[in-house]
C-alpha cells in the first residue's frame, strides 16, 4: 500500500530531488531509480548510478555518495547576503 500511495503521489512532488542508486544492489532493483525519476514530472530531478554492489551506499559513503548530497543540499541553499 505504502508503495502504491508513493506512486500516486509522485507527480504532485515540485521540490529538487536527488537521486542515489547503487548500479548493482541486491536490495533494491536498480532500475527502480530511474523508475522515479520518469514519475516526477513536476519536479527537477537528477538521478547518479553509483557503482555499488551492495545496499547502504549512502550509510558506508560508497564512491562519495555523503558529500554528493552535501553538495546537492549547498546548491539548494540560498547565497549568503
Amino acid at each position: 500500500r505504502m508503495v502504491g500511495e508513493m506512486q500516486r503521489l509522485l507527480p504532485q512532488v515540485r521540490c529538487p530531488v536527488m537521486l542515489l542508486q547503487g548500479d548493482a544492489d541486491p536490495v533494491v532493483d536498480p532500475r527502480s531509480a530511474a523508475l522515479l525519476k520518469q514519475a516526477l514530472v513536476a519536479a527537477p530531478s537528477e538521478l547518479t548510478m553509483v557503482e555499488a554492489n551492495r545496499h547502504g551506499i549512502l550509510y558506508e559513503d560508497i564512491d562519495g555518495t555523503q558529500d554528493r548530497v552535501i553538495a546537492f543540499l549547498h546548491r539548494l541553499a540560498p547565497a549568503p547576503a
